[in-house]
């Protein structure tokens, strides 16, 4: 309850590891294991993998290549969903996104703020297995500098069809392209 700040000022989340050998334990005791660096992900602020978040009157703050403010979305039919009510979303840095909608993902917006600056999307869908979904109401969305677009659809499968309802608010880029637009949407 009550006002939230996420401020994340990283170029990536912490690196994670794999194993790359078959046993850690045998029966003759210890084996030495092999970890390999598989990579760190873009570092994000709001993370819906299959799974819901609702978020009220929170600040999210992220900055760094490739940053995204919220994602949704999942592998499978389960949808990943974010559901926000008068937040503000705030990325900077190279690519960055402010919200990502991905396959079996839907974002809703109330009376929320997005503004991206850095060369991405300030509202990216994209889907590659699943449909991606966007429901914002009353929700200004800014896409500021060089090559920053307002919402950016890329749809890899013309079966499945993106959603985007805007009602209310604003959608503005103030450098590039307002709407973008690959595949069916």
């Amino acid at each position: 309850t009550g006002r939230s700040v996420l401020t994340i000022a990283a170029p990536s989340n912490p690196t994670y590891y794999t194993l790359q050998t078959a046993y850690l334990v045998t029966v003759d005791g210890p084996v030495r294991s092999i970890f390999g660096t598989t990579s760190g992900s873009p570092a994000g602020g709001l993370l819906s993998n299959g799974g819901s978040i609702t978020s009220t009157g929170t600040t999210v703050n992220v900055s760094g290549n490739f940053a995204v403010g919220g994602f949704a979305g999942h592998t499978g039919p389960t949808l990943g969903t974010i559901d926000l009510i008068d937040n503000t979303i705030t990325t900077t840095g190279a690519t960055s996104i402010g919200l990502e909608a991905s396959s079996f993902g839907r974002i809703t917006a109330r009376d929320s703020r997005v503004t991206t600056s850095g060369g991405g999307a300030a509202l990216y869908a994209t889907a590659f297995n699943g449909p991606a979904s966007f429901a914002l109401a009353n929700t200004a969305v800014l896409a500021q500098g060089a090559g920053t677009v307002g919402l950016y659809s890329d749809n890899d499968t013309p079966a499945l069809t993106n959603s985007v309802s805007l009602s209310g608010g604003s959608l503005r880029s103030a450098s590039a392209t307002a709407v973008e637009v690959e595949g069916p949407l």
